[in-house]
């Protein structure tokens, strides 16, 4: 695309860690991960999230500081993604894990996310790590994620050196169903049960039918990994 024909810049806000939703004139709605281009020297002081986002704008360029540091508009257009591009490796990492024992482990990771936003207390992101047994990284992932998919989302800080409290709008959890998520994992009790139950099971059955027992105890013993 030339020069020229580049979108001006109509409006940006702030998502999480260095994303920025932009909109453009011309109607388009674009994320750009400006984590990159705050790895300069000229950049450095800018780059903590609580300064990042103290940022002003206009149709020719986004600008940090006393315009101290400016990226254009051709740029950030150049570097950024339609919302379902930006988000497609997210939910990739969510849903579609190669060589997981658990198939269903990320979606109930992204549903106890609900859960764990939905109630009064909130989360934060270290409680989101240690629930969900995921990076730092991840969670701001997750988060964004939600974000895109409509649920709406706020951030408080009760004083300034505490961690933010992130947690659905009250407005938003009064329509939410009352989801228990059951944990999709045997106890050690219940997999002794089992693999006791089918060895019993394959000592008394032919060929045949061991194959399939045999089928269901490496079934078992990966979903309880």
């Amino acid at each position: 695309m030339e020069y020229n024909e580049i979108p001006l810049i109509k409006s940006v806000s702030f998502l999480q860690g260095h994303n920025l939703l932009i909109v453009f004139d011309n109607g388009e709605e674009r994320i750009v991960d400006m984590s990159e281009s705050f790895e300069v020297p000229a950049a450095l002081k800018y780059a903590p999230p609580s300064v990042f986002k103290k940022f002003s704008f206009t149709k020719w360029y986004i600008a940090w500081g006393d315009e101290d540091y400016t990226i254009g508009h051709d740029s950030i257009y150049n570097m950024s993604l339609s919302p379902s591009q930006f988000f497609l490796p997210i939910l990739d990492e969510l849903t579609r894990r190669p060589l997981m024992a658990n198939p269903f482990a990320n979606s109930v990771k992204f549903l106890k996310a609900v859960n764990l936003l939905a109630s009064p207390a909130g989360t934060t992101i270290n409680g989101m790590m240690k629930s969900l047994g995921v990076s730092r990284r991840s969670v701001f992932r997750l988060l964004e994620a939600l974000e895109e998919l409509g649920f709406p989302l706020t951030d408080d800080q009760s004083m300034p050196k505490t961690e933010k409290t992130y947690r659905l709008m009250d407005t938003y959890v009064l329509k939410l169903p009352n989801i228990a998520i059951p944990n999709p994992c045997f106890s050690e009790d219940e997999k002794e049960i089992l693999l006791s139950m089918l060895n019993f099971c394959i000592d008394i059955q032919q060929a045949k039918g061991s194959i399939l027992l045999n089928g269901i105890r490496q079934k078992v013993e990966a979903m309880s990994g």
